[in-house]
């Protein structure tokens, strides 16, 4: 390794004797002479970390073995949840005050095995036994068919899935499970229709009229070879995602439909299946715009901007004026009836897609939530981005055009079940990098589910099925929408490759199967330790939830979200029930309370986060009366927007505030409600804008009536920082540290947010990656400018991909890093440093 420069070498050990000379962290470290070497080195830092090159194919192949890990790594909670003893009955379950008694169901049988239906079929053995030498396309389709329709018949889905699972036929046709299920409304008459109404009652089909799919590729390279030949299929081949190494596809209904006959759809889906480069098939997972309505909801002659303080700021001119936001959602109906009257005319409406065609759409939650950024700031310009839930291709575009039209903040009502919930899976990563990348402010729903979400560690009965006492089976629910999703996660490797597997099965009273969920884990590439199922409930009927494990090699922790119904009281778990990408470090994500009143609503999500972090950063009302929700748009989704549209008054008072700052004065400028300080319910508070003639450019984050911090000098203070582990950006594994920290007497300066690198003797890191280098240390860095004297940033976030690291010696196992606030005109010393945190390395 080279020798550093000397301003390099003083700069890293300013922030080492910040880090290590003082026990407590964040320390605030005094400025010193000029630096201009290290400022270079920062600045050239912060103007590629954004954009930063590919690294190499060496350094990618050197980095496929590094793993980044906390040497004291948190806890997943076990058993945290479920904390009553249920009771012998089931219990009731309330849903707007009415109990409904639930009861037991009549009989659970023990999940169905191959040996059973062995019994059952004396030729079965032998079937599957003549087929076990046979490649997918040597089985006589048509007779397989036949076979699952008879074990349907008398066993339903949970007998289908034993027969094709555990005979390894499913394994030969490459098809999921689910899809199978689908074939089976097909039926001896070729009842298409019915194959297509199944379908889109599950959610599986987009916008296009095709069955959405996602194949996992083996790697990236292959991605245009495996397009092309699904092209030859008749397949429609839309983006890919280097974070999953997945593609999604659409299968044409109008195709399906010309096939005729079950065995040529399951020839069709198998030749897919089977396409070069593909490792792996599942079907998409539906995303929830469930908003609440209730019919005793009080008459308010106020609103939610009202009870804000958003009202003064209007009335001082301050209108969200030259403000971009955009309404990121899945439906727009009746949009036109209320342009020009609850939202902006048409004309001046601005759209992905046209007005007319999402006017007759059933949903209009996106419409909902529109109105309400509309009534915060009524002359921001409003960008509608409509895509279809069940297409990432479909977001991404919508994406495009809000990031092509320059929108400063988008408001996201919408929320997934699935995942970890710890900001390090699907939407939450990516999301991630857009605010990274765009820096524009990300505000989202933090769910509705806290009510109809549980989480307890699987217990066996002894033949197979979960207890949750002695006497009960089985989990009751009540189902309120058609469909109706229910959706269970384990505490498995969302990083792929899962192997253990739960399944479920949803029955009646009488304990006759409605529906199963039990797609096969076997390790593959894109095998995620979850299931999701939907059906078609019977409003405020009961149903019974019954889990069973397949496979693994402990007890885990299960996690159950039911969006559209209700669970008993006993089995309510609220806390850790923040829906993605409301776990993203980088969303501002919104609890509600009421339209008038500081409660916090009851169905309201709640964390922390699964790695322990405070969600949500804050609550706003909900419950606006609005056309079409005459009783109130209640829901974290009429929250939200109403945040989005306090962000637009905010940017168009400060319009040089960075995003960072915008997130910062809503989550400071809050009622403390719950217990002192931020907390998991409420988060910091509700919002609370102060008066508008009390809040000025040099002092954006207080009072006229709260002292400000000293004007002797400069000073940063770090106020949080986390950390997440072997997290993807742009398909690059690595460490994601997100920042918040706190600046006086800056105004008008430059400065920068960096992370350094040493090793065990306090010495500097090289990287293997020139993108992620101060100097020819290991570290990246992103600037900010300051316009006031006193002001915050919150989560600012740096990312280092593991292959960065590439050059540490293997002998190497325990390296650390700090965080920094420099001055870039003065970097001797930081203005502000972090202790050193450990982390550890594994090949």
């Amino acid at each position: 390794m080279k020798r550093l420069s000397l301003t390099l070498l003083l700069l890293i050990g300013a922030l080492l004797f910040a880090a290590c000379g003082s026990p407590s962290s964040p320390t605030a470290v005094p400025t010193t002479a000029p630096a201009t070497a290290v400022a270079a080195a920062v600045t050239q830092t912060t103007e590629t970390a954004a954009t930063a090159a590919p690294t190499s194919a060496a350094a990618d192949a050197a980095a496929t073995d590094i793993s980044v890990d906390p040497v004291n790594p948190k806890t997943q909670p076990t058993a945290v949840g479920i904390k009553e003893t249920p009771p012998a009955d089931g219990g009731t379950i309330g849903s707007n005050g009415t109990p409904i008694a639930v009861g037991a169901p009549v009989k659970i049988n023990p999940p169905t095995t191959l040996d059973d239906l062995q019994g059952q079929y004396p030729d079965l053995k032998p079937y599957i036994d003549s087929l076990k030498d046979k490649q997918w396309d040597g089985i006589n389709l048509s007779d397989l068919y036949k076979r699952v329709i008879d074990i349907y018949n008398k066993n339903g889905t949970t007998g289908v899935a034993a027969f094709l699972k555990e005979s390894g036929l499913l394994d030969k046709l490459g098809i999921p499970l689910s899809y199978i299920d689908l074939l089976v409304a097909y039926g001896d008459k070729g009842d298409m229709a019915a194959v297509e109404k199944m379908a889109r009652d599950r959610k599986l089909i987009n916008d296009k009229d095709e069955v959405v799919g996602y194949l996992s590729i083996d790697t990236a390279d292959n991605k245009d070879a495996a397009s092309k030949d699904l092209q030859t299929l008749g397949v429609s081949v839309y983006s890919f995602d280097v974070n999953t190494d997945e593609l999604e596809i659409g299968i044409p209904i109008k195709v399906l439909g010309q096939l005729q006959t079950p065995a040529k759809l399951i020839d069709y889906l198998a030749k897919i299946g089977h396409v070069a480069h593909v490792v792996g098939f599942r079907p998409p997972v539906p995303k929830s715009i469930k908003s609440l309505s209730f019919d005793q909801a009080q008459k308010f002659a106020t609103t939610g901007a009202k009870t804000v303080g958003a009202d003064k700021w209007q009335a001082a001119g301050i209108t969200g004026k030259g403000v971009k936001i955009g309404i990121l959602d899945m439906g727009f109906g009746s949009i036109l009836k209320v342009a020009g009257k609850q939202l902006p005319d048409a004309a001046d409406i601005h759209s992905l897609r046209p007005l007319e065609d999402m006017d007759s759409q059933d949903v209009d939650h996106g419409t909902a939530c529109a109105m309400i950024v509309h009534g915060m700031a009524p002359d921001a310009e409003l960008y509608i981005a409509q895509f279809d839930g069940d297409s990432r291709d479909s977001f991404v575009e919508a994406l495009d055009f809000l990031i092509k039209n320059k929108v400063q903040v988008i408001n996201y009502s919408v929320g997934s079940p699935i995942g970890p919930r710890d900001g390090t899976f699907g939407e939450a990563l990516l999301v991630d990098e857009f605010v990274k990348e765009t820096g524009i402010l990300w505000v989202n729903a933090a769910g509705n589910e806290a009510t109809d979400h549980t989480m307890f560690q699987y217990k066996d009965n002894g033949k197979g099925i979960h207890k949750f006492s002695d006497k009960v089976l089985a989990l009751p629910f009540a189902g309120y929408e058609t469909p109706t999703t229910v959706a269970m996660n384990w505490d498995g490797n969302w990083g792929g490759k899962e192997k253990s597997e739960y399944d479920f099965t949803i029955v009646d009273k009488q304990g006759n199967e409605i529906v199963t969920a039990s797609e096969p884990r076997k390790g593959k590439k894109n095998d995620y330790p979850f299931q999701i199922a939907s059906f078609d409930a019977k409003p405020g009927t009961a149903y019974y939830m019954v889990i069973h494990k397949e496979k693994g090699d402990k007890d885990n922790t299960i996690d159950i979200f039911i969006p559209n119904g209700d669970l008993p009281k006993w089995a309510q778990v609220p806390d850790r029930s923040v829906t993605t990408p409301g776990d993203s470090n980088s969303a501002l994500t919104v609890g509600a309370t009421g339209l008038t009143a500081d409660d916090l609503e009851f169905y309201s999500s709640q964390g922390p986060t699964l790695d322990g972090r405070i969600k949500p950063d804050l609550t706003a009302p909900t419950d606006e009366k609005l056309p079409g929700h005459e009783d109130g748009f209640a829901g974290t989704s009429g929250a939200a927007p109403l945040i989005a549209g306090a962000a637009g008054l905010v940017f168009q008072k400060f319009p040089d505030m960075q995003v960072e700052e915008v997130r910062a004065f809503l989550t400071t400028n809050v009622k403390d409600l719950g217990d002192t300080g931020a907390d998991s319910q409420f988060g910091a508070g509700r919002l609370a804008l102060p008066a508008p003639d009390g809040v000025t450019v040099d002092n954006p984050g207080t009072t006229d009536s709260t002292p400000v911090a000293s004007t002797s000098g400069v000073s940063a203070t770090i106020t949080n920082v986390d950390t997440q582990y072997n997290v993807k950006q742009k398909g690059k594994k690595g460490l994601s540290v997100s920042v918040s920290f706190e600046i006086d007497n800056f105004k008008g300066k430059k400065g920068a947010v960096a992370v350094f690198f040493i090793d065990k003797n306090n010495k500097p890191i090289p990287s293997s990656d020139s993108n992620y280098a101060i100097g020819k240390t290991l570290g990246t860095a992103l600037p900010f400018t300051v316009k006031s004297d006193h002001t915050g940033f919150d989560n600012v976030g740096l990312f280092i991909p593991n292959s960065a690291l590439a050059k540490i010696p293997k002998s190497t196992t325990e390296i650390y890093y700090i965080v920094g606030i420099i001055d870039l005109a003065n970097a001797d010393k930081p203005l502000a440093a972090s202790d050193k945190v450990a982390v550890t390395l594994r090949r």
